[in-house]
């Protein structure tokens, strides 16, 4: 079976500005370029970051394509490791962003949070020491959930089921999305794509964390939260970010997708002169996913 591919759609306000922030703040790849200096709203270019796709294309209110709004908290954010988060925070600020959280500590990593210049939110990540699953699962307990102490002492089993990633760090971009129940949201994604579970709490809601990836990109899904800032997407509320997954069946994919309860953008519809078949649904917690099927495939995930 060949690999599998995703990639990441980004609007935003200049596609040819964006591409030269990232290759810049962040090391980036290019890739493919479609520039029309004449033609606004048209332009597209492909870069990778940290092993992931990026797509990016200009903002085009023609096809509902708008890059997040100035001041408003996003349901998504990129986060990426790197080898020293204060260097890598100030090199993001000198290309044009601002700085969201200066570098901080917190269970073994040094972070910090910057906004680019197009409006998405990076936290870039330098491990300090390893934590495992178990700690920082006994750490989030006992920091929010009092009331559960009691059964945590007791020597039982952590609740909840879980699969730990023995000790390795993971290098590159994880995908951090807000849903409303992470429990509920990944036996939704179970149901449709072919992924591996890595980490699972089992809190009351508000609280829940869920890891798990899709052709080898980690996606982090955490409950929504109003008291962390922490809000899932509104109903309605078109996002400036969708999920690009090449698959090797698109219409199985694609009925599970429907059985599951997503609900129908685009039917599976077939470029003849692309060599191409795609589709697009969105989920119930308010995320957009395209499958796309290719004769020529690289199975995966764009972000785009």
């Amino acid at each position: 079976m060949t690999d599998s591919k995703l990639t990441l759609n980004l609007v935003v306000p200049d596609a040819m500005a964006a591409m030269e922030f990232y290759e810049k703040a962040f090391g980036a790849v290019r890739g493919e370029v479609y520039h029309f200096p004449n033609r606004k709203g048209a332009n597209e270019t492909n870069v990778t970051v940290g092993g992931v796709n990026l797509r990016l294309m200009d903002e085009n209110a023609d096809y509902s394509c708008f890059p997040p709004k100035k001041g408003e908290v996003d349901s998504i954010w990129l986060q990426l490791e790197v080898d020293d988060a204060g260097e890598a925070l100030k090199k993001a600020v000198a290309c044009g962003a601002s700085v969201g959280q200066a570098p901080s500590e917190f269970m073994g990593v040094r972070f910090a949070e910057i906004t680019d210049p197009s409006g998405y939110v990076w936290t870039v990540n330098q491990i300090l020491r390893e934590v495992s699953f178990e700690e920082r699962y006994r750490f989030y307990e006992e920091s929010h959930w009092e009331a559960d102490k009691k059964k945590a002492a007791d020597g039982d089993a952590l609740p909840g089921e879980s699969e730990l990633n023995d000790g390795k760090i993971v290098t590159g971009v994880e995908l951090d999305m807000i849903v409303p129940d992470s429990l509920e949201a990944l036996k939704l994604y179970e149901s449709i794509f072919d992924l591996q579970r890595i980490e699972v709490t089992d809190f009351p809601r508000g609280s829940n964390e869920v890891v798990f990836s899709i052709y080898s990109i980690h996606f982090h899904m955490l409950d929504e939260n109003p008291d962390y800032k922490i809000i899932a997407p509104k109903p309605g509320d078109p996002k400036p970010i969708w999920y690009n997954i090449t698959v090797p069946d698109i219409s199985e994919t694609y009925a599970k997708a429907l059985e599951a309860g997503c609900a129908e953008i685009q039917p599976i519809t077939e470029f003849e002169t692309h060599g191409v078949k795609n589709s697009m649904f969105s989920d119930p917690f308010g995320y957009i996913w395209m499958l796309k099927l290719s004769k020529n495939p690289v199975y995966g995930i764009i972000i785009s």
